[in-house]
């Protein structure tokens, strides 16, 4: 009768079964938790793969570029070939540091990324090189007082933070 008015679509036909909810047992759970755990994982890790790729990219340019403001110091005239001013040191010292600072971020992120632990040690070390490394490079004359201190203020804290987490192991 239904198919007299046009709604036999709406019969279904006897060899088409109907569609069961399916039950997980308890044991499915842990497993399909840590197959999607696991894909959270990989997706969160992925940003930090692409920063790993933009520091060593960065570290290499900046060797290439140390090499070439070297080999320029060195080349120039003022005030006698082959000996470098001190303005051009502290360029080449400043840049040096800051790619030993790169290869010890990336040694820390791998090391994150292998054992999903923070190494609270290596990160305060590089914290503290970085800092020192803004110390040594410092325009005094230009710098007012309270940048000079704030920056004693951060470098204290870390060292602070050094201390607590060594006196705690």
């Amino acid at each position: 009768m239904a198919a007299a008015n046009g709604l036999g679509f709406l019969i279904r036909p006897r060899h088409v079964s109907r569609l069961r909810p399916v039950a997980f047992t308890e044991s499915d759970g842990p497993a399909m938790e840590k197959g999607f755990l696991q894909g959270v994982e990989w997706v969160v890790k992925l940003p930090v793969y692409a920063v790993i790729v933009v520091i060593v990219a960065s570290m290499i340019f900046g060797a290439v570029d140390l090499l070439v403001i070297f080999g320029k110091a060195l080349m120039s005239p003022d005030p006698v070939p082959f000996v470098i001013s001190v303005s051009e040191l502290m360029v080449i010292f400043s840049l040096g540091i800051i790619i030993v600072i790169g290869y010890e971020l990336i040694k820390s992120v791998i090391l994150i990324l292998k054992s999903n632990v923070i190494p609270v040690d290596s990160i305060a070390k590089i914290a503290a090189i970085a800092v020192l490394n803004k110390i040594i490079t410092a325009d005094y004359a230009t710098m007012d007082a309270y940048k000079i201190a704030a920056t004693a203020l951060v470098l204290l804290a870390i060292g602070a933070a050094y201390y607590c987490f060594h006196a705690k192991s």
